[in-house]
């Protein structure tokens, strides 16, 4: 497929609502965006798309409560004079290749590029091989693994991409990323702690995203907002790469069942129960929920 032919109607938000859509995930349209139950779950609604920095009133709000009643928050970007928590969206514009580095880093991305092949892959590859790397990933992080199940219609999306690193011919990372509008959003990297040692992470992402920004009008490649909880090697890692933390305001807002319960004291309680069970994924993503429901 050549995607310089494609329309750019095919990036648009419009049509990323509608493919979430058709994959059952719970749309509710307000005045300045859409909201929806990312990762299939129903207690959390993200703003989307999720580079849009929004101010989204009371009655927005409690429209997207109205209409998913099962939620327990919202969750939204904000410019830096918006409402919410001084916070960042990890970001990197062109330009975008190995001169931007220090002669160190430079030596870690030339060993990776070596020692790796990087290739776009398809949707069926990545279910049949990236078990091993998506189960190490998740287990580095706590969390409990799940099963990779990325059907024929993401496939058939132009807007999804897949990027494998191979290591002898052995999958030792992966990355899902999907382009709307002006930008691609790096939604998932994965790798298999055997291959670690050949910066294959590094490869693949410095990979993939000097191909993102090399394409005519593309602008920002985002590798995620501030997460709930800071992990720091993730962190480093970012760094690392090249991203850089772009200033935004990030916000939750409770529905209004829990706002009487969920206040500034009970959330200092759970940060402190958080700081306690420190390896708990649950206990550190509530109290993050919380402290972006609190002003600096």
């Amino acid at each position: 497929m050549n995607l310089q032919t494609l329309s750019p109607e095919i990036y648009s938000a419009e049509a990323a609502v509608e493919f979430l859509r058709s994959q059952g995930r719970r749309i509710h349209e307000t005045k300045q965006n859409w909201w929806y139950n990312a990762y299939g779950q129903n207690r959390i609604y993200y703003a989307f798309p999720p580079h849009r920095l929004i101010t989204p009133t009371d009655e927005e709000i409690a429209g997207v409560f109205a209409a998913a009643p099962s939620a327990i928050a919202v969750r939204y970007l904000s410019p830096m004079d918006g409402s919410g928590r001084t916070s960042f969206n990890w970001v990197r514009h062109a330009p975008y290749d190995l001169e931007i580095f220090s002669s160190s880093e430079r030596n870690k991305f030339r060993k990776g590029l070596k020692s790796c092949e990087i290739r776009r892959i398809t949707f069926a590859e990545l279910n049949e091989l990236g078990k091993q790397a998506n189960d190490d990933t998740l287990d580095r992080l706590g969390i409990e693994s799940g099963t990779l199940n990325y059907g024929s219609k993401m496939e058939e999306n132009p807007t999804y991409e897949c990027w494998g690193a191979f290591v002898e011919n052995q999958l030792a990372a992966f990355l899902i990323a999907q382009r709307i509008e002006d930008w691609f959003h790096v939604q998932m990297q994965r790798s298999a702690n055997e291959y670690l040692k050949f910066q294959s992470n590094k490869a693949l992402i410095f990979s993939a995203t000097r191909d993102f920004l090399s394409r005519p009008g593309i602008t920002t490649v985002c590798y995620g907002w501030e997460p709930l909880y800071a992990m720091d090697s993730l962190e480093k890692f970012k760094l690392s790469v090249g991203y850089e933390k772009e200033p935004v305001r990030q916000r939750t807002v409770f529905a209004p069942r829990y706002r009487w319960l969920l206040n500034s004291f009970t959330c200092r309680v759970i940060a402190r129960a958080a700081d306690k069970f420190a390896g708990n994924h649950r206990w550190q993503t509530f109290a993050g929920v919380c402290r972006f429901s609190l002003p600096d």
